[in-house]
């Protein structure tokens, strides 16, 4: 227990002496400074070891002409609370508007009125009204009759061009005429018509007396004309030759045919095919192909002098295998073939067979 004191004792001690020694630096302190401002006042400090020079007091009086601008602290009303709850206020800042701040040009007034120096309104011109033509007086006297016109005839409220139009009378239409009228000393005469259910008045210039067949008939138009046709190429000229190949008064030189393929077209020849010798081949657009389908059943045809009767015709034979086999179809000395127009499923021409008999 003891100890514990002393230690308290020892600890109080030792904070008094450093509080002592602070007060004493402190006290230290300013009185060196107090040293130092009386020195510079009377002179005896100056700064880079020049002496000061002697201040010259009128700088410091105040001159009458300057006004020394006080500030003015804004001043803030403070409100005192009251027990009577209120809504929160709304504090708005005001920010100062800077001396330098650009200024803001005026818009212009869309309302104002610029007015030039001495204006001169120059009156508006009035449009004078166009005076209405003067209508004649007319008397109509009776009148009748039937009129047309060959061209479009106006139809008139009155018997004079001053009076509107009210209708059109066309070209070679009746229009049936009631009254008449003299204009001008007697030199325009107009008649009033009706057509169609509309009364007008027409100038008797332009009506003739109505004729039923006076609207002219329209001109046929021609026809444009075919295309001619080629000329057809001459038939051979009929012989009673019994040489060669012959039929209907023709005669066909004869040539041989072998194997397969076209015969030769344009000349003036028949083929005798030499795989089988009774059975002959006419081109189809050579002159004997152009008359052979003359032969009919009954006719007479000559080869080198023997003459063959025709029994059988047979015509849209596909050229196939089996078209070979149909020449031995009817019992015939010879057999004649020619290709037809048409076309077998194989894109071949069909054909044409004469089966012939001996005399």
């Amino acid at each position: 227990m003891k100890n514990h004191k002393s230690q308290t004792r020892i600890y109080l001690f030792t904070i008094g002496i450093i509080i002592a020694i602070m007060l004493i630096s402190i006290y230290s302190g300013i009185t060196n400074i107090d040293s130092v401002e009386s020195r510079e006042a009377s002179g005896q400090v100056a700064d880079n070891g020049f002496e000061p020079e002697p201040l010259n007091t009128d700088l410091l009086q105040p001159k009458k002409d300057i006004h020394t601008p006080v500030k003015k602290e804004a001043v803030v009303d403070k409100v005192e609370p009251d027990n009577t709850p209120q809504a929160p206020e709304t504090t708005t800042s005001v920010e100062k508007t800077p001396e330098t701040a650009p200024q803001v040009e005026k818009a212009p007034d869309k309302t104002e009125t610029v007015v030039t120096k001495d204006p001169v309104v120059k009156p508006a011109k009035k449009k004078e009204p166009k005076p209405e033509p003067v209508k004649p007086s007319f008397e109509p006297t009776a009148h009748s009759g039937d009129f047309m016109s060959e061209i479009e005839l106006n139809m008139r409220s009155g018997p004079s061009i001053d009076f509107p139009s009210i209708g059109v009378l066309k070209p070679y239409i009746k229009a049936v005429a009631s009254n008449k009228a003299t204009i001008s000393g007697g030199s325009s005469e107009w008649y009033e018509i009706t057509v169609n259910g509309v009364t007008g008045w027409a100038s008797a210039n332009y009506l003739k007396t109505y004729k039923a067949d006076a609207k002219p008939k329209p001109k046929p138009v021609a026809k444009p004309k075919p295309a001619a046709k080629p000329a057809a190429k001459p038939a051979p000229a009929k012989s009673e030759r019994t040489d060669g190949f012959n039929f209907k008064g023709h005669h066909f030189s004869l040539a041989n045919f072998s194997g397969s393929g076209f015969v030769p077209q344009e000349t003036n020849n028949v083929y005798r095919w030499t795989d089988l010798p009774t059975h002959y081949l006419v081109e189809k657009v050579s002159p004997a192909g152009r008359v052979i389908r003359q032969v009919g059943v009954g006719d007479t045809v000559v080869v080198d002098g023997q003459s063959y009767t025709v029994t059988h015709i047979e015509s849209g034979i596909p050229n196939d295998s089996e078209a070979g086999r149909k020449l031995f179809k009817h019992d015939a000395a010879i057999t004649i073939q020619t290709c037809d127009n048409t076309k077998g499923p194989n894109g071949k021409s069909d054909v044409t067979y004469w089966w012939a008999s001996k005399k």
